[in-house]
């Protein structure tokens, strides 16, 4: 059996003035189609869809201050685009061909409290204990 994982949104979830940010009805339709291109391609194949971890927007800012830059992230906003990826997994969710593994409430949830220690000093990358709570060890 062929898995393929889809693991998007915590860099599109950014505040809409930051110049990654990506519109979430846009993300939703990029799922999609990346998705619809995946069964296409490989239509045995059983699709791994991960929600973007919540982040630890204080650390996050203290690191985006240290670049000299402003944080351009809540826990709200990314907790939108985690919601639009369960979302879309319900709607492939057929014969266990689509699977969902909601790495944004294993986390901890929309607030993001607890999140750093899973994190790296950046409050947003995985650190040695957020990876292996992804990789089913934690």
């Amino acid at each position: 059996c062929r898995w393929v994982t889809l693991w998007l949104g915590a860099n599109d979830a950014v505040d809409e003035w930051a110049k990654q940010h990506v519109p979430l009805v846009e993300f939703r339709a990029n799922l999609r189609a990346i998705i619809s291109q995946l069964r296409a391609a490989f239509p045995e194949a059983k699709l791994l869809l991960l929600t973007p971890p919540p982040c630890d927007t204080d650390a996050w800012a203290a690191h985006r201050l240290r670049q000299g830059k402003s944080s351009e992230r809540s826990p709200q906003q990314v907790g939108l685009y985690a919601e639009a990826v369960r979302e879309v997994a319900r709607e492939h969710a057929g014969g266990e061909s689509a699977v969902l593994v909601d790495i944004h409430r294993a986390f901890g949830g929309a607030d993001g409290k607890g999140v750093s220690s899973l994190t790296l000093e950046d409050g947003v990358h995985l650190g040695a204990n957020g990876s292996d709570l992804v990789a089913g060890g934690g």
